[in-house]
């Protein structure tokens, strides 16, 4: 962020301010890209399409053997915004005067995904088939599954603007009277 501040007269003073935030957190996980090629290898079937960003099945056992997949799903998640304001200031007897606008440009990337196993699914075995969640596991048969149809990745972005004017009148000693207009515009954002 910066901000320049600058005396045009005795009583007219400009501030223009900018700033720029980015972060981009981003998490690799390799095996997702072989996700469908470990479960065609391990001779899985019926298992919904492998997501394009690729990923691997959760498995649960709950009588305390626990197989981890992991984090199922790279991520990758970006928020960035763009700003420039600038107020001009004027004072002129008992009227000091302000003007201004803010121009904001902001975007968003997110890889769309829910819970563990996301749209490759989470599979829980019990032993409630075979009275060992482990020979469940080997013959197929969870007692629940969970499945999430996500979203498309989301790439949003939308550039955002305000005006405003406003006056303070010292009236007298006693009364001050602010009084003044803004106008936001925030349109609904779009997506890439």
């Amino acid at each position: 962020a910066g901000s320049h501040n600058l005396i045009l007269s005795s009583s007219l003073l400009n501030e223009a301010r900018g700033g720029f935030a980015y972060e981009l957190r981003e998490n690799d996980y390799p095996l997702s890209s072989q996700g469908a090629q470990i479960m065609t290898d391990l001779g899985f079937t019926g298992l919904p399409p492998t997501p394009a960003s690729g990923g691997v099945p959760f498995f649960n056992f709950s009588d305390g053997v626990f197989i981890s997949t992991g984090g199922n799903k790279p991520t990758s998640v970006l928020s960035k915004s763009l700003q420039f304001t600038d107020n001009l200031t004027w004072t002129k007897g008992r009227h000091t005067a302000k003007a201004g606008i803010d121009i904001q440009r902001v975007e968003f990337r997110d890889r769309s995904s829910f819970f563990s196993g996301d749209d490759y699914g989470a599979y829980t075995f019990t032993g409630q088939f075979t009275g060992n969640a482990f020979a469940d596991f080997l013959i197929g048969r969870p007692a629940n599954t969970a499945y999430a149809q996500n979203p498309p990745d989301a790439r949003p972005y939308s550039t955002q603007f305000a005006g405003f004017i406003q006056d303070d009148w010292r009236v007298n000693q006693r009364l001050t009277l602010n009084y003044g207009v803004r106008y936001d515009l925030r349109p609904p954002f779009l997506d890439r």
